[in-house]
């Protein structure tokens, strides 16, 4: 499995805080808005990201906590969408499929292995907390 960060923000205070949270002997890559030229929800930083991981849509997850940004974004790439709904919202964005929904990082790996067993490549957001 290939994991990476997608983050929007400036370079120096994302790659600050993938320091800080330890997670560069954790991840394969990151994509970083301010580095890339374009942020979550635009299409083409997924793409970038799938580039890196080698990867496709069919193949790729994206988990993250932003419906606008994150859920939004992986679905206009065409890429299958984890929402971590820490707090229970309620599902309110009509013109994107309701995605599989966890309520917190440790759900994420066995939603995974139940419903990608074939350890598809993923993608995730930079909130790590």
């Amino acid at each position: 499995m290939i994991t990476g960060v997608v983050t929007n923000g400036p370079v120096d205070a994302r790659r600050e805080k993938i320091a800080h949270l330890s997670l560069e002997a954790r991840i394969d890559f990151a994509v970083i808005s301010g580095e890339f030229g374009a942020g979550k929800p635009v299409p083409a930083i997924f793409v970038e990201a799938m580039r890196r991981a080698g990867a496709d849509p069919v193949e790729t997850v994206f988990a993250g906590d932003s419906v606008e940004h994150d859920i939004a974004g992986a679905h206009a790439a065409g890429i299958h969408a984890i929402w971590l709904n820490r707090t229970g919202r309620p599902w309110t964005v009509p013109d994107v499929p309701r995605p599989h929904e966890v309520a917190s990082l440790s759900a994420l790996l066995p939603l995974l292995a139940v419903k990608f067993p074939r350890g598809p490549a993923r993608t995730g957001d930079e909130d790590y907390t």
